[in-house]
Formats: C-alpha cells, sequence, structure tokens
C-alpha cells in the first residue's frame, strides 16, 4: 500500500483491472459499495464487530442462560464461547454475591430498562475481577423482554492502584498526624496536668480530712465525685489523642460537620490557652452532615485551625481571633476557619498546597498538601483565599448528606 494510501484506496485500486472494460471512473466508487455490501451483510458486520471487541459482550435469555458470548468476554472471563454458551450468567458471579442477583442487577433493570454498575466476578481461574457492567434489555417485536444484554469491561487494574493510592495517602496521613500531635504535646501536656493536678487536691484533702477526723460524709462524697469528673476529663483528652493517632484504614461513615468542627476545637482547647487567641465557632442549622472518615476530617480541621494559630504568632494578642464558621449549600457543606494572621505568602495562593512548601523553619510543608488530598479524596474542595479586613481564610466544600431518621448517631 503506498504511504498515505488507505485501505479503501487500495481495495479501489486492486480492482481497477476488473473496470477497465467501458466502466466509467465515476462509477467506480458505487462498484465498490455494491461489491462491499454483496461480501458483507449487515448482520454479518454487526456479527464481527460484536466479536471483536474488546469489551465482554453478553446475552442471556430471562432465566439468565447465556446465548452469546464475545471475545471480549472469552478474554476478560477465561472461558471459551463452546464452555459458556448454554451455562448460567452465574458462572462469572463470586458464590456469595449470586443470591444478590435480583436486587442488584434485576429488579432495577425491569424498573428502568438499563442498569450500570461496578460488579464484583469471577474468572475461569478463580480470581476475583472488579468490572464496569452496563445492561439493557432485550425486546421482542412486540417490545416484550426476553432477555438481557450485558457490556462489561474489566477495571481491576484500576482499582488495584486506586486502593494502593489509599493505603499510601492513609500511611502519609498517618504520619502527618504523628508530627501534628508532636508538635501540640507542650499544649496536651498543659490541658491533661490540669485534671491530673486537680485529683490530686481532691483525693489530698479527702485523705487529710479523713486522718484529722473532721470529716462528714457529704463533704468527702463531693470531692471525691469531683475528682471523678476530672478523671473523666483526663481520660476524654487521652481518647482525643488515641484516637487521632491510631492506624485505622480509613472507614467513612455519616459526620455531623458541626460536631466534628467541636471536636477539633476541643482537641486544641490548651494550644488555645497558651497562645492567647479568642475562638469562635458559628454552626450550621439544621446541623449539615456528610459521609467521611472522622479521623481524617479531624486531621484537616487541625491542620487549618494550627496554621491560622501560626499565621497569628506575630500579631498582636489582642487581634488574635480564629472563627470556624459551617454552611449550607446546594447538597454541599462549606466550612471556613478564617484568621487575622499575616495572611498568604506573596504568589499565587495554590502554591501554599504545594507538597513541601513552607514559610516555617522548622515546618514539613506536607500539612495543607495531605489536607487537600483528604478533602479531593471525600469528593470535595479545598481552597485559601486572603480576607480584606486581613488574615487569611481556609474553606473546604463536602457533599452534604441527608440523615433518616433511623440512620444511627
Amino acid at each position: 500500500m503506498a504511504a498515505g494510501a488507505t485501505m479503501y484506496d487500495s481495495l479501489q485500486g486492486g480492482i481497477q483491472p476488473s473496470m477497465a472494460s467501458g466502466q466509467p471512473e465515476s462509477n467506480r466508487g458505487s462498484f465498490v459499495e455494491d461489491l462491499w455490501s454483496s461480501v458483507c451483510s449487515p448482520q454479518a458486520l454487526h456479527a464481527q464487530v460484536l466479536q471483536n471487541l474488546h469489551d465482554a459482550v453478553i446475552v442471556t435469555d430471562q432465566a439468565g442462560r447465556i446465548k452469546l458470548w464475545n471475545r471480549g468476554a472469552e478474554a476478560i472471563y477465561g472461558y471459551s464461547a463452546d464452555e459458556a454458551v448454554g451455562q448460567h450468567i452465574g458462572l462469572v458471579y463470586l458464590p456469595e454475591d449470586v443470591p444478590l442477583r435480583e436486587s442488584l442487577i434485576i429488579e432495577p433493570l425491569l424498573a428502568k430498562g438499563e442498569h450500570e454498575l461496578e460488579f464484583r466476578a469471577r474468572h475461569r481461574s478463580g480470581a476475583r475481577l472488579v468490572v464496569n457492567l452496563s445492561l439493557s434489555l432485550l425486546r421482542d417485536d412486540s417490545g416484550n423482554p426476553i432477555g438481557i444484554i450485558g457490556v462489561s469491561t474489566d477495571i481491576t487494574a484500576r482499582r488495584r492502584l486506586d486502593e494502593q493510592l489509599q493505603r499510601h495517602q492513609a500511611e502519609l496521613a498517618h504520619v502527618a498526624r504523628l508530627a501534628t500531635l508532636g508538635e501540640m504535646a507542650t499544649g496536651l501536656a498543659h490541658e491533661l496536668n490540669q485534671p491530673l493536678a486537680a485529683i490530686v487536691n481532691y483525693t489530698g484533702g479527702c485523705a487529710a480530712r479523713l486522718r484529722s477526723g473532721t470529716w462528714s460524709p457529704d463533704e468527702l462524697l463531693a470531692a471525691i465525685e469531683e475528682a471523678g469528673r476530672q478523671a473523666e476529663r483526663a481520660g476524654e483528652i487521652l481518647r482525643r489523642v488515641r484516637n487521632f493517632v491510631r492506624k485505622d484504614q480509613p472507614r467513612r461513615t455519616p459526620l455531623s460537620v458541626n460536631e466534628a468542627v467541636a471536636e477539633a476545637l476541643r482537641f486544641v482547647a490548651g494550644e488555645t490557652r497558651d497562645r492567647a487567641v479568642r475562638v469562635s465557632m458559628r454552626p450550621a442549622e439544621p446541623p449539615p452532615w456528610t459521609v467521611a472518615d472522622h479521623i481524617q476530617i479531624e486531621q484537616v480541621l487541625l491542620n487549618l485551625i494550627r496554621n491560622g494559630f501560626e499565621a497569628m504568632e506575630s500579631v498582636a494578642a489582642a487581634r488574635r481571633e480564629l472563627a470556624v464558621e459551617v454552611r449550607t449549600g446546594d447538597r454541599t457543606v462549606e466550612v471556613a476557619v478564617n484568621d487575622t494572621g499575616v495572611g498568604l505568602p506573596p504568589g499565587p495562593s495554590e502554591q501554599v498546597f504545594t507538597a513541601f512548601y513552607t514559610t516555617k523553619p522548622q515546618g514539613l510543608g506536607m500539612g495543607l498538601s495531605i489536607s487537600r488530598s483528604i478533602i479531593e479524596a471525600h469528593g470535595g474542595r479545598l481552597w485559601a483565599v486572603p480576607r480584606p479586613e486581613g488574615g487569611t481564610s481556609f474553606r473546604f466544600v463536602l457533599p452534604a448528606f441527608v440523615r433518616n431518621s433511623d440512620d444511627p448517631d
């Protein structure tokens, strides 16, 4: 074939001798079309297209018996057409998913006429697959359903890569949490010291009264109850620390955004006092919810709050204010962390989210970068804008979740 020529040019060139005896040049195209139609009927063309698709095309009857199994299905699932045709489609299901066929596939397909889902499947070797499955009803000339057409694309490798990236992100986030906790150690020690000191004072007072013999049951009971409350307060501080640094797989559940902000502010209560920052919170009403990993969202909030604290270190104590506001939007929840600090560094605001970018002598430059990756992994967005009155507003949005009355808290 000459350079630049197409398959059709070659085909036309190959039949020119047969047209030499009086066949007009202008009729050459129609001659080729007639020849094409005689050699390859529409039915044969459709059959070839189906057979040569890389995606699996499977047709089943109403009972689930396989009627068509193309080469793409052979490649993805490992069974030849001779082996698969006539078998039940459960051949490629995981055993535990066979009972779910009605609810996962048949019911939504009958309701809408078509259905798309990500589906776990089984290769002939027993290996597990993940496929993107598009289904539609096969109908007779009267429009009655007589079977199902399924087209599946193997996305197993893509999902494995996604899982590896998620594990890597979780590892990186855990390291960042440990670093954050190390930076907060002084404030946490101070916060923990207060209830421990109170417990020592109350129990010491009780012991002194008992030794002196000048005690009343009511006085001792009040002191012991207060010591118990302080012990609970110390236990709550330790619980927050333990939960924050534990190395669990990310787990997304319904999360009250108002409560997540309040919990993060409780975590930095000691640091707030040490830095002489006035902190306020403006919750949204009614309380908005999202679906998220609680610890990771708390990590983002702590990063943004502590970033605001550090931005206000060089500001006069009287001007150090940090406000956290929760707002609801159109199917979203927005959180804004506003400080009165020195503002964003010169240059594009996006640079602060670049990995290893930092303006702090001891900073790693990972907090904001990891925070953005966490928010984006949850289907949201994180950005920063300068405030007209001075300082910076870090904001993020997450998809809203509408809770049912019977959802667990």
